[in-house]
């Protein structure tokens, strides 16, 4: 089981810091290296306009530069605030074909016979969970000429 991130506990541990002995995931090892540069390099003190003792060269470089990355300075959520979708996300309906009004045989190669002539005549599959599926007469037609009871 892989161990979860002591910063968010919601993502795994990402590869680089397992085998380093770390406990954060890709995004908050993200987040805390831009919160080392960000007071590292005095973002807050620069945007507050304290005066520094660094070169105006320097201060504007620093502005360009990390400033206008900073997901901080810019005032991004935190990874450990963001939610993270659980579950699959495959929504589709899964669909079945009822052969309780077949009079084929009740083998497998039989059932598939009949998927494939139903498809072949257009007669849509019931979605899961309806049984009582009401056809067009075109359909009805076609599916009593492939041996189906409706």
């Amino acid at each position: 089981m892989k161990r979860l991130c002591s910063d968010c506990e919601k993502r795994p541990i990402c590869a680089e810091q397992r085998g380093n002995g770390g406990s954060l995931c890709e995004l908050c090892l993200e987040w805390a290296s831009w919160e080392n540069e960000h007071s590292d390099n005095c973002h807050d003190e620069i945007a507050a306009g304290e005066e520094m003792h660094i070169s105006e060269d320097q201060l504007t470089y620093i502005r360009e530069s990390s400033m206008a990355n900073c997901p901080i300075c810019l005032e991004h959520t935190h990874p450990r605030d963001i939610e993270v979708r659980k579950g699959h996300t495959n929504t589709q309906a899964k669909t079945y074909t009822s052969h309780a009004d077949c009079n084929h045989p009740r083998t497998p190669k039989a059932r598939e016979i009949c998927r494939r002539a139903r498809r072949a005549a257009n007669i849509p599959a019931q979605s899961k969970g309806r049984k009582n599926v009401l056809l067009s007469e075109p359909e009805i037609e076609a599916a009593r000429a492939k041996g189906h009871k409706v």
